[in-house]
């Protein structure tokens, strides 16, 4: 029993132990309430978790999205090199075809055999040639062409059967009519006849033109051509299509040269032989550049034209000159827009200019490349370009896109940009380009040829061989060759030994060609020696002509060539047509014999400067073009003699002053004022102008007196003599410090000079009409006792007592400062004192 009690006090106090032990865990375990603070970090730290998680699954999506877009472009990318590849061996495999079956033939062989063809119908038409001897001819021809390679001799003998049976045909045909016939055939149409005679005959003579063929030796510095037969000459003539001529347009630095020059470098890298031709204030293109280009916007678009001539217009200012006489430089025109800047107002006037001219013309959207984030391909197409870029850079292009469209939308253009373009007559199709990288030109140069060939149509291109279009671009003197001249040949064709009329400072100039020249290929045209001589040169082409008497030659005028046959009233007639142009110029002088002297580099930049100088009102005395030398120096110094020393001045819009110039033009007090803007040339003029105008009022202003009359305020005497101080009210015209005052109604009686003017407690240079203001007079003599009360009063009122001498002075130096209403006043008070 006892021994069972003690079992349960046991067990009884190990309970108790372990009661005591739970309650101790409880109170060390139980957690400690949380404060406001703790839970919000917590909150934040698990939204910052959640962000994470979430930006770490776009990334994941956008990572995909990129890999899944790069796949797509590259099977893109893929697909069309393989559409590429199988249009390169399908266009091999059917030239294979036409070489095996005899028909493959160059294009100069079927230029040949057309003209052939043409010949050999034509006799027949004349019955020179039977029928059968007719298709002989073709069959013979045809056999020759197909196996020229195989039976080359072959070929040859048959064409020189053809040509001895026709001679032989003719000479047997005794007719008279047949002779005739004969005869106006060669008269008229000789250009296929000599090329005919000229396959057959002289099969190793190029018909190409002269300036395709590379000249072998230099003689005195100019490379001299291969001596060419006449009839060789004859057939280069034949009527083919010219070089379009394309002018750039648009405001100061928008990249217009700078893509002109990316363009220049086309070829030039590559270090090519047949690259680009420097011209004279022109760049040509050959066809292979272009054709190079246009292929990478389209590979099968066949160019015919046979090459390119562009003109950076706005570094010749005879383009304006053109304009006035209805004449045509450009066949199609290149304005510049900055992408970054939009319209800018000398592109809003080169918009007006093409559109009075009727002129076709595309826009370049440059400097893309400065688009944020632009990803360059140098030389690719625009619109390939574009699609690689990013989302953001497209979007930043759409908007400025749409901003230009939408200006030149207020200009009343139509215009898209030119793959969206469904109406290339009616819109104007805009293409986005870089002068840095060349993104673009492809396309430019595309267009242009598109344009040109499509839409305008070959025949506005077809050369006249009679009708010659000839401008003046620059008059040079170069060492070894004398004084020449620098033209643009649009239309027809110029030749050695061509009597030439061109325009002259003082009467019209006639002289002979000696030479023409043009650059070596991918040299620049100030290097000595670096030309090529040309028998003749065919449209279009920059070209330098080397003459006698060309000092005083016109630059921006036109050039024309006096035929042969020209009767003296021809002649008289072409001379007075070179100088309608400087007749209209001199139009421009002021007659009444005061003004500046005007000098410029060309007609057409002397045109332009006037036309400023005269919305600016500055008269012109006198004009010259050409450098400044001692005699126009004198000429401008009759402005002292005249007494107008202000107006001695000589402005030089792009030219030199020669040093005996400047020399005298110190010792006669004439300025020569030197710029190659014209606005910086007339900001020049204003200035100095205005200056000596400022100083001239400023010695002028002690003796002036501008017209006014004045009301006392009978409450506002402050003193009433000596001086005296009263308040005025200003009825009419300007109350300034020093106007002398009288009574008109009192005998003219003297009051005094005004010495001070205040308004609201303020000194004043003047008091305008309807303004109270007080007045400091002070009689004009010591011993003068004018008083207020005893000799005026309120009721008279003041007036200013002008002159004849101080209204001339009004005329000459402050006819600006007065109004309409001034002087009327000036003529009311001049009847008032009776000055005449």
């Amino acid at each position: 029993m006892l021994t069972r009690l003690k079992k349960q006090k046991k067990k009884q106090a190990k309970s108790h132990a372990l009661a005591t032990e739970d309650v101790g865990s409880e109170a060390i375990t139980k957690p400690k309430p949380i404060s406001a603070a703790a839970k919000a970090a917590a909150e934040r730290l698990r939204q910052i978790q959640e962000n994470e998680q979430e930006l770490k699954r776009r990334e994941e999506e956008e990572k995909k999205k990129e890999e899944e877009r790069r796949r797509l472009e590259e099977e893109e990318a893929l697909r069309i090199q393989e559409e590429k590849l199988q249009k390169q061996k399908q266009r091999k495999e059917r030239r294979e075809q036409l070489k095996a079956e005899g028909k493959l033939l160059s294009a100069k062989e079927k230029a040949v055999k057309q003209k052939r063809e043409q010949f050999v119908e034509y006799l027949k038409q004349q019955g020179v040639v039977s029928t059968s001897e007719g298709s002989l001819a073709n069959s013979s021809f045809s056999s020759g062409l197909a196996t020229r390679k195989k039976k080359n001799n072959k070929s040859n003998l048959k064409e020189d059967i053809l040509s001895t049976d026709i001679i032989e045909n003719s000479e047997r045909n005794q007719d008279m009519e047949t002779k005739t016939v004969i005869q106006e055939f060669v008269l008229d149409s000789w250009e296929k006849a000599v090329d005919y005679e000229a396959g057959s005959k002289s099969p190793n003579v190029s018909t190409k033109n002269i300036r395709d063929l590379v000249p072998p030796k230099k003689v005195d510095g100019i490379a001299d051509t291969n001596c060419i037969e006449h009839i060789a000459e004859e057939s280069c003539e034949d009527l083919g299509f010219r070089s379009p001529v394309c002018c750039i347009l648009g405001h100061v630095d928008t990249g217009k040269t700078k893509l002109l020059d990316k363009m220049r470098k086309t070829n030039v890298q590559d270090n090519e032989a047949g690259g680009i031709t420097q011209q004279i204030g022109a760049t040509y293109f050959p066809p292979e550049m272009l054709s190079e280009q246009v292929k990478k916007v389209e590979a099968d678009f066949e160019l015919q034209i046979p090459g390119l001539l562009f003109i950076d217009t706005p570094g010749h200012e005879s383009f304006n000159n053109l304009r006035s006489r209805g004449s045509s430089l450009c066949d199609i025109a290149v304005l510049v827009v900055d992408i970054m800047h939009g319209l800018e107002p000398q592109t809003r006037e080169s918009i007006g200019l093409l559109r009075s001219r009727k002129c076709p013309f595309i826009i370049a959207l440059n400097k893309i490349d400065r688009l944020y984030g632009w990803i360059e391909q140098n030389w690719s197409s625009s619109r390939s370009t574009l699609s690689i870029q990013n989302e953001s850079t497209r979007d930043e292009f759409d908007t400025r896109l749409n901003r230009v469209l939408l200006e030149l939308s207020e200009e009343g253009l139509n215009c898209d940009i030119y793959w969206k373009n469904d109406d290339f007559r009616g819109n104007v199709s805009i293409v986005p380009t870089s002068a840095v990288t060349g993104e673009g030109v492809p396309d430019l140069i595309y267009l242009i040829a598109q344009l040109t060939q499509n839409y305008m149509g070959l025949h506005c291109l077809q050369l006249n061989t009679r009708e010659l279009s000839c401008t003046i671009l620059e008059v040079k003197a170069i060492d070894g060759l004398g004084v020449t001249i620098d033209v643009i040949l649009v239309s027809g064709i110029l030749r050695e030994g061509d009597t030439i009329i061109v325009c002259g400072l003082s009467a019209p100039i006639v002289t002979t060609i000696r030479a023409l020249l043009t650059p070596q290929p991918m040299h620049e045209m100030r290097v000595k020696g670096e030309y090529i001589h040309h028998r003749f040169i065919k449209a279009s082409m920059g070209v330098k002509i080397c003459a006698n008497g060309l000092d005083d030659a016109v630059a921006g005028t036109q050039l024309l060539v006096q035929s042969k046959n020209s009767t003296p009233e021809e002649i008289e007639s072409l001379k007075e047509e070179v100088m309608k142009d400087m007749g209209d110029i001199f139009s421009s002088v002021d007659r009444t014999g005061n003004g500046v002297y005007v000098m410029a580099s060309t007609l057409g930049s002397l045109e332009a400067l006037l036309v400023f100088l005269k919305s600016s009102n500055i008269p012109v005395v006198a004009l010259n073009i050409g450098t400044v030398h001692k005699s126009d120096v004198r000429r401008a110094s009759i402005m002292h003699e005249r007494g107008f020393p202000e107006m001695a001045v000589i402005l030089a819009f792009d030219i030199k002053v020669d040093a005996e110039a400047e020399v005298e033009a110190k010792k006669l007090n004439v300025r020569i004022m030197k710029a190659n803007i014209i606005y910086h040339l007339c900001d020049m003029f204003t200035k100095y102008y205005s200056d000596v105008q400022e100083e001239k009022k400023k010695e002028k202003s002690q003796k002036v007196v501008f017209p006014c009359i004045l009301k006392i305020i009978p409450q506002y005497i402050f003193n009433a003599r000596d001086p005296i101080i009263c308040g005025v009210y200003v009825e009419e015209g300007i109350l300034k410090p020093g106007t002398p005052l009288c009574i008109p109604e009192k005998d003219n009686l003297m009051i005094g000079r005004v010495t001070s003017v205040e308004f609201n407690k303020k000194p004043v240079n003047e008091g305008k009409k309807g303004q109270e203001v007080a007045v400091k007079i002070q009689p004009f003599a010591s011993d003068t006792n004018i008083t207020y009360g005893r000799h005026f009063d309120h009721n008279d009122k003041l007036v200013s007592r002008i002159t004849r001498d101080s209204i001339d002075i009004l005329k000459q130096h402050f006819r600006d400062d007065l109004s309409k209403d001034d002087w009327k006043l000036v003529i009311q008070l001049k009847k008032t004192f009776g000055i005449p």
